[in-house]
């Protein structure tokens, strides 16, 4: 039996007192969620709803899936949940990588195609969870997913169209306690003896519906 996959959050703080962000971080929030939206068909008016986007700056109106926490990181962006089916077709652009006070990605359960940016790996303050499962991504998981060792929540990929080997730094998520789930994907090749790292994880560990091949590791 495995736990439902879902967003743990945390409480967003709009502290008045709080020392804001630079205008330009705040600006690279603005510039990423809208080549997000673009590329995902917003523009084309496909998003079943987008509310507040595109208006103003993402943290003071109030953008439909979008919290910031003024408290802890000045008035970025710091989680972008967009989970029920909302019309979302087409790629993530890899502008994503620049939201660096990101600690909680779920954009789940859409028509997201192409690959997951590599820029992904720069997000090393996210903490929550990377969930961008029951999509249509294709190609390999970027060697750079290994780079965020502070993630803790879940780890969800499932339900894509991923190939290639599942690389070996991902055992780089060491800190992870929910899930971890890759089933129903492309995969190939054996099976990391790096994600015996993974031993705080408590939640579920799935990678059934591949073509892996090998040994179970020891690990």
């Amino acid at each position: 039996h495995r736990p439902m996959s879902h967003p743990t959050g945390r409480p967003t703080t709009n502290s008045p007192t709080a020392t804001a962000a630079p205008t330009a971080d705040r600006g690279a929030d603005f510039s990423a969620l809208s080549a997000l939206y673009v590329a995902t068909g917003g523009g084309a008016g496909n998003w079943t709803s987008a509310g507040g986007w595109l208006t103003g700056q993402p943290c003071t109106n109030s953008w439909y899936g979008v919290e910031c926490n003024i408290t802890d990181s000045g008035g970025r962006v710091d989680h972008v949940a967009i989970q029920t089916s909302n019309g979302l077709h087409g790629t993530l652009p890899s502008q994503l990588g620049e939201m660096l006070a990101l600690t909680d990605v779920a954009i789940t359960s859409q028509s997201i195609l192409g690959t997951i940016p590599t820029q992904f790996g720069r997000l090393v303050n996210m903490n929550d969870n990377l969930l961008l499962f029951t999509n249509s991504l294709t190609g390999a998981i970027p060697t750079q997913i290994g780079r965020l060792s502070a993630l803790e929540g879940y780890f969800d990929l499932y339900s894509n169209s991923l190939t290639g080997a599942i690389p070996t730094q991902i055992g780089g998520l060491s800190a992870l306690e929910g899930n971890f789930e890759l089933y129903s994907n492309r995969l190939t090749g054996a099976i990391p003896t790096q994600l015996g790292r993974l031993s705080a994880l408590e939640g579920g560990f799935a990678l059934t519906s591949n073509s892996l091949t090998g040994a179970i590791p020891t690990q």
